[in-house]
């Protein structure tokens, strides 16, 4: 185990230690928070021991820096959670990393799937939500589908309030799966309208700056895209060259 991996056993022993004559633990927190309408029921099933060895397993697979070692641990903690039948955020969350690291596409989407469902059965609509919806369309075939998951991540990141780099992608990607040369001038401005917020250089960045050029009729526009787009493309081709000569 890593040295940081020590730093948290030690972190959650503290956490665990008794206080006022009870034995308070970061499992104990999450299932009376998380196990829904039923969870004094629940509850007094469950091992605190073992929700605290869920958690630990969580928090080391997102320390982790190699996939099979978070794989490793994820499982670990997803195991612990579906032998005591205990669905919260966290368990949509371990899915959803799941499919992130997972390679094969089926396992993926079935990652993805598994997490929505978590999400739908607490109720849940934030960020989180979001981001699994982003990468479902990411890896779906046709675009009817990804159209319906981006749309579906979108509304949620709106009712948040969520600007970010996966709000910009959406609508750059739904300005890819749209027919409308209107649609996709639109969904192309959003996407930069947003991406000007961010204090980020990227290769994404700079295609959508490209596409927005390319379907504006505007030739002020048009030459501001252009150019910003040639610079970023310079600056992350200068950025990658340096990175390699290291």
């Amino acid at each position: 185990m890593t040295g940081y991996g020590n730093e948290l056993r030690e972190l959650l022993e503290c956490m665990l230690r008794v206080e006022g004559g009870e034995r308070v633990g970061v499992g104990e927190v999450l299932g009376s928070r998380y196990l829904g309408e039923n969870g004094k029921e629940e509850r007094s099933e469950i091992s605190v021991d073992d929700l605290d060895a869920a958690v630990t397993y969580y928090n080391l697979g997102t320390m982790a820096t190699k996939k099979e070692e978070k794989r490793k641990y994820y499982m670990k903690a997803l195991v612990i959670y579906n032998r005591i039948g205990l669905d919260n955020i966290i368990t949509a969350t371990l899915y959803n990393n799941l499919g992130f690291i997972a390679e094969v596409k089926e396992e993926k989407y079935n990652y993805y799937k598994k997490a929505l469902e978590v999400y739908g059965k607490l109720g849940v609509e934030d960020e989180n939500l979001a981001a699994t919806y982003y990468n479902l369309g990411f890896i779906q075939s046709t675009k009817d589908q990804k159209r319906d998951s981006y749309t579906k991540a979108l509304d949620v990141y709106k009712k948040q309030g969520v600007e970010n780099v996966n709000v910009a992608n959406i609508y750059y990607k739904l300005a890819s799966i749209v027919t409308g040369e209107s649609e996709q001038y639109e969904h192309s401005k959003k996407s930069i309208e947003v991406y000007k917020k961010l204090p980020i250089e990227s290769v994404n960045k700079a295609k959508a700056f490209k596409r927005l050029g390319v379907l504006s009729k505007m030739k002020e526009e048009q030459e501001e895209c252009f150019s910003k787009a040639l610079g970023m493309y310079e600056s992350c081709l200068l950025y990658t060259s340096d990175a390699a000569d290291e």
